[in-house]
């Protein structure tokens, strides 16, 4: 069932505030007029009944009670108010139970006149000052009912509302009984009757007591925002007012003798049936409305979802919960689901990695200063402030296998600007990170031979020298160059060239081990990264390896050529963490081999 509005629940906060202050003024207006004996207080007119003074003290109690329970504003925050609250309740009920136990039992605890003697009442009954059975009935029922104001049952019933109701019938039948002048209806005896403001304002107690919970299924049943409580609107106040009022108004009829007991008779059933007639009449051009405009909601839903299943993405709505509540069927046909598998039974962190969505929670918690937990509020947090939240995840299907998807989740929020869900549109990026990569790679890889450039050296290189600085691990950096390489270039060309500068790669590459990387710095400079050796002399041997792969000659052209390089090695030292430090001592030491006759090695150690 659709609740009520945000504004409808508003204004019934207002309204539980209006009558618990009537309430408060109410018996505090009694207790008035006991205290400066002023009849019209106690009693609106005489043959009306008069308010006893605890009957004044429990309707204030209520009325106090009320606006304290209120669940807006800083009084639902304060502890000290809400356990005030409670002992009011408490109190209520044991003014009501004492009452009644002294009426049961001949018991007199000497409450009936403890503020204020009442010395009229005491000529015609033996009890002045006591209220009459059914006010102290309607006392402990109501402070029962404040008492159990926020308790609901399984079902979503609430006890504290059929409490109210209980005690609205019985005020009501008290309140009929002063309209048509039955006093058996609000009287059992001389001194146990109901007077007609007390009945009044039990009436406004329970009133109030029921619209203090908006949200309960009662309160929906009348005030919420879907056809049934339309339908009640219209109807429950016609079928409460106007036949008593009717009643009343053809029982005067009858009494000035303007038309016979049949006529009154029928002059009542005629106008109920007409009021009734048009009222039916009236709430069915209403549903006709309603239901056309239902129809036409279903047809937009209907374009709406076949153009959310068209779409080239994965469409998922949640509540707020995040229980899954629609897919699209790309959702359906990526993931390999049904969506009976789906839908109702479990929440988007099912197609989600464990893994991902763990790390994304610690990441939330630490950014947002709480504590995220790893589930689907992962997802949602930020929507949860209004926010639309685009992040990328990897989506797992029915079979296992992943896929990447730019996730945005957007809040989804009622007319009343309520959040009621979510809704998360992920749009697959494979081409997207493959192209990435590429362009990584790319980025980070030399064009013509293949090998990790400038670029990528640097990041290996840092990453080398901290787990060196870490473990205390030898590493070393060997820079080649090739020996007379412009000449090269004059007599065999670019192309020649390019040949030399790949072969040169590949036979640096096929000699080094996993380890161990070579890149290609620029022209025919190459850098090889030594790690984990076990002594600085291990660094020499690789060198030679290297050297040893470049004695065979290299196929250009149309003969072999014979080619040589220059190798400069430098070891890092303890405590050296600067890369551009040690690529400059292995260039340093290359430079002194070229410059000693070109063909060796130099380690600078």
């Amino acid at each position: 069932m659709v609740g009520v509005g945000l504004q409808t629940e508003e204004s019934l906060h207002r309204l539980v505030a209006e009558l618990a202050l009537s309430l408060v003024a109410g018996g505090l207006l009694v207790l008035s007029g006991w205290y400066f004996d002023i009849p019209t207080l106690k009693s609106v007119l005489p043959q009306l009944g008069t308010m006893k003074p605890n009957t004044a003290v429990g309707l204030l109690l209520i009325g106090i009670t009320l606006f304290l329970k209120r669940p807006t504003g800083e009084l639902q925050r304060s502890v000290g108010l809400k356990r005030l609250a409670l002992f009011l309740a408490v109190v209520i009920c044991a003014l009501g139970l004492l009452t009644l136990s002294q009426m049961l039992f001949g018991w007199d605890f000497g409450i009936d006149q403890f503020l204020f003697r009442d010395s009229a009442s005491a000529t015609i009954t033996s009890f002045p000052g006591r209220m009459s059975p059914i006010t102290a009935a309607n006392f402990f029922l109501l402070g029962i009912a404040l008492l159990l104001l926020d308790v609901e049952t399984r079902g979503g019933r609430r006890p504290s509302n059929l409490l109210a109701v209980a005690v609205m019938a019985n005020s009501m039948f008290a309140l009929l009984g002063y309209l048509y002048g039955v006093d058996t209806l609000y009287r059992i005896a001389a001194y146990s009757s109901i007077a007609l403001h007390t009945a009044v304002l039990f009436v406004v107690a329970c009133v109030g007591i029921v619209f203090s919970r908006p949200r309960s299924r009662l309160v929906n049943r009348i005030a919420g925002d879907n056809i049934a409580s339309s339908i009640n609107r219209r109807l429950l106040p016609a079928a409460l007012l106007l036949p008593p009022l009717f009643g009343w108004l053809r029982w005067q009829g009858e009494l000035a003798d303007f038309y016979s007991t049949a006529f009154g008779l029928a002059l009542f059933t005629a106008t109920n049936s007409v009021i009734f007639v048009v009222l039916a009449w009236w709430s069915s051009r209403s549903l006709q409305r309603i239901h056309d405009h239902r129809i036409a909601v279903l047809q937009s839903n209907d374009w709406t979802q076949a153009m959310l299943d068209s779409a080239d993405a994965t469409v998922i709505s949640t509540d707020v919960n995040g229980l899954i509540r629609t897919i699209n069927a790309r959702t359906a046909q990526t993931l390999g689901y049904e969506p009976a598998e789906l839908i109702g039974k479990v929440t988007p962190a099912v197609i989600h990695d464990a893994k991902e969505v763990a790390a994304r929670a610690e990441a939330l918690t630490q950014e947002l200063g709480w504590h995220v937990e790893p589930g689907f509020e992962v997802f949602v947090v930020k929507a949860r402030m209004g926010v639309t939240d685009q992040n990328d995840w990897t989506y797992v299907r029915k079979d296992g296998t992943r896929f990447p998807v730019r996730l945005s989740v957007t809040p989804l929020v009622d007319a009343d600007g309520r959040l009621n869900g979510f809704l998360g549109v992920g749009n697959d990026i494979t081409l997207l990170k493959e192209a990435e990569g590429k362009l990584r790679a790319q980025a980070q890889t030399d064009t013509l031979t293949g090998l990790p450039n400038r670029s990528q050296l640097n990041d290996k290189l840092a990453r080398a020298i901290a787990h060196s600085e870490r473990g205390g691990e030898p590493m070393a950096l060997i820079f080649i160059d090739m020996d007379n390489f412009k000449a090269m270039n004059d007599d065999f060309g670019h192309a020649g060239g390019d040949l030399a500068l790949k072969e040169v790669a590949r036979r640096l590459s096929s000699v080094l081990r996993s380890t161990d990387t070579v890149a290609r710095l620029a022209g025919d400079e190459f850098v090889v990264l030594v790690e984990s050796i076990k002594q600085a002399g291990d660094a020499a041997l690789v060198a030679r390896k290297l050297m040893a792969a470049m004695d065979a000659p290299f196929a250009i052209g149309s003969q072999p050529v014979a080619l040589s390089c220059s190798y400069g090695i430098a070891l890092r030292r303890p405590g050296e963490t600067d890369a551009d430090a040690l690529l400059h001592r292995a260039d340093s030491a290359l430079y002194r081999v070229k410059a000693s006759g070109r063909g060796g090695l130099e380690v600078d150690e």
